[in-house]
């Protein structure tokens, strides 16, 4: 063994923990606040697509490019084409998969790792002495492990 590993392990100060306790409880916060933000602005989106009224006769002679649709102007009665709605729902549910998909890939499994290595130290320590028992048990019943 090195002289490193003699050395008592650094505890961590209450200030250093409490501040990691708090800056993970923050994230979390804010990752909630916009996970709810971005599906109440989808469900908008949504209400907006479905609640859009059918385009009287006087779309029936506008031609739109594909990305718009025609719409019926409520003060003159003519028709034009307006930005499509359901582009505006498509990007939200696409923004809303990757907040919420990405997270649950990467950050969930990291966060796991670091609050069972860092900031649960009970467990850590009850892992290590389990490894330990198991370890030993395995020993034990290879024979003592030694001579020929």
């Amino acid at each position: 063994p090195g002289a490193e590993d003699l050395e008592p392990r650094r505890v961590p100060k209450l200030w250093e923990r409490v501040a990691k306790v708090v800056a993970g409880v923050l994230f979390v916060v804010g990752y909630a606040v916009l996970v709810a933000f971005l599906s109440f602005e989808l469900a908008a989106s949504k209400a907006q697509v479905t609640s859009q009224e059918k385009p009287g006769p006087a779309c029936d002679k506008v031609i739109c490019p594909i990305d718009t649709k025609c719409l019926t102007d409520g003060e003159s009665g003519r028709g034009r084409c307006g930005s499509n709605v359901s582009q505006n729902m498509q990007t939200m549910e696409l923004l809303l998969g990757i907040v919420v998909g990405f997270p649950m890939l990467v950050c969930v499994p990291c966060s796991m790792h670091w609050m069972l290595q860092t900031g649960l130290p009970r467990f850590q320590r009850w892992q290590a002495e389990r490894s330990r028992q198991q370890r030993l048990r395995g020993v034990a019943s290879s024979g003592g492990g030694g001579g020929s």
